[in-house]
């Protein structure tokens, strides 16, 4: 059975603490990592941008947008012990700070660096969510972006096979961890994002390196500035 949304928060909290503790060099995401960077190679050659990884987890999305020169900030629910390796962050001086990113701890969108944005990516983040926070969760998002931003975010594959998934309801499926997942095809996440403002660009599939389905990759972009009416 599905908890409140507070009680579920809760135990997301618990799950990541205990992750990120007992296997901080978790690396479950490592495909849709990769894809998403190629995507950022391609849109963003000068580094010339402001972006935000909602669920950043190790950091490593926002150690290699830094590296390029993007001005990256990563937003989690729990401090990783990766984020600056062996340095304290007490230490660390400006330049350390730039190269490595920016990082914010809690709960998107309680906890979301100030400004707006180039790039938005939630990889594997939004679809954990409990679905009655979904809509604010995306509108939060809309309205951090900049009219011409981009925003990438993965969902799980309907045809990919998880033995974590015990239910599937359709809008949602319960994982035998307790947290929720989106397990979509492309046209279940297009009229998900319409609904919510923005426009898609295009949909991917992202497979593990054995070749098989692992999940969805969406570009999208707000619906005024893709019609051209900002």
């Amino acid at each position: 059975m599905l908890e409140s949304a507070d009680k579920y928060d809760k135990h997301l909290l618990r799950y990541y603490v205990k992750l990120y503790g007992d296997d901080p060099d978790d690396r479950r995401n490592a495909a849709s990592t990769s894809a998403i960077i190629e995507r950022i190679k391609h849109r963003f050659r000068d580094g010339s941008a402001r972006a935000m990884d909602i669920g950043c987890g190790a950091g490593d999305l926002v150690r290699f947008m830094a590296s390029i020169g993007i001005e990256a900030h990563g937003v989690d629910i729990v401090p990783h012990p990766h984020w600056f390796s062996t340095v304290s962050e007490a230490v660390l001086n400006e330049e350390a700070r730039i190269e490595r990113g920016t990082y914010h701890v809690g709960f998107f969108p309680q906890v979301v660096p100030s400004g707006e944005f180039d790039l938005i990516v939630d990889n594997g983040c939004f679809h954990h969510q409990h679905p009655s926070a979904r809509a604010h969760y995306l509108d939060s998002i809309r309205q951090r972006l900049k009219p011409t931003g981009v925003f990438f975010v993965t969902i799980f594959d309907l045809d990919a096979k998880f033995e974590s998934v015990s239910e599937n309801h359709g809008d949602y499926a319960m994982m035998r961890d307790g947290r929720t997942a989106i397990l979509g095809s492309p046209e279940l996440i297009a009229p998900v994002l319409k609904r919510a403002g923005f426009m898609i660009e295009s949909v991917s599939k992202v497979r593990r390196p054995n070749g098989d389905p692992f999940c969805l990759l969406t570009e999208a972009t707000l619906q005024a500035a893709a019609s051209g009416s900002l």
